[in-house]
């Protein structure tokens, strides 16, 4: 199935998608019927899931620490909160991210988010504060008109702000970190179009 193909998936595919996502469907499944191939499906929910981002909890973090190497990490004072030589452990810390700070970070995906059908649609664990993604029809629909609208008008963006895009989601993903999370942690400093960090 050719890219073009894939650009002209309708609405109506869209929903029956979602359907087959909430109900556990396989991808096979799903593109068998809506007559794509497996590969058109997967590509389609990968770029156009919504990130839910992390359960709120009760502490003051919001998400909770989704490291994994939280369990044996012993770094300490990693921020301006720990600075006593009688510190906990980052990794328990609940007044700081060390998840935007460490450089060892490496961010904890489902197993249904870092494998097929890679969202949560369908998951009944609402207490996981992993990071959540989740596939939406009419959310699909409105970033597939987005990038569609961008690609007629152009790219607003200075050749030094590209440079300076790329760099924060190469450095990102070398973390283990997903795209759709490295442009929520840098939303303020990186004008690089969702649009094409699609495509990378």
């Amino acid at each position: 199935m050719s890219e073009k193909h894939y650009r002209q998936l309708k609405l109506k595919q869209r929903e029956l998608i979602e359907e087959g996502l909430n109900v556990k469907k396989s991808i096979s499944a799903i593109a068998r019927e809506i007559g794509v191939s497996p590969s058109t499906v997967t590509r389609e929910i990968m770029r156009n899931r919504r990130d839910d981002g992390y359960r709120k909890t009760g502490n003051s973090w919001g998400n909770g620490n989704t490291c994994i190497n939280r369990r044996h990490c012993t770094k300490t004072a990693l921020c301006k909160h720990c600075t006593s030589p009688k510190a906990k452990d980052c990794s328990s810390c609940a007044k700081g991210k060390c998840m935007g700070i460490c450089t060892e970070f490496k961010e904890e995906l489902c197993g249904a988010v870092a494998n097929s059908p890679h969202v949560c649609n369908g998951c009944g664990n609402g207490g996981c504060r992993l990071h959540r993604y989740r596939y939406s029809a009419r959310d699909a629909q409105a970033s597939a008109d987005t990038r569609s609208r961008e690609a007629r008008e152009g790219i607003d963006i200075t050749p030094e702000e590209l440079e300076r895009g790329v760099a924060i989601i190469r450095a990102g993903i070398e973390k283990g970190q997903g795209i759709d999370h490295i442009f929520n942690a840098h939303k303020d400093d990186c004008r690089l179009p969702r649009a094409l960090s699609t495509d990378m």
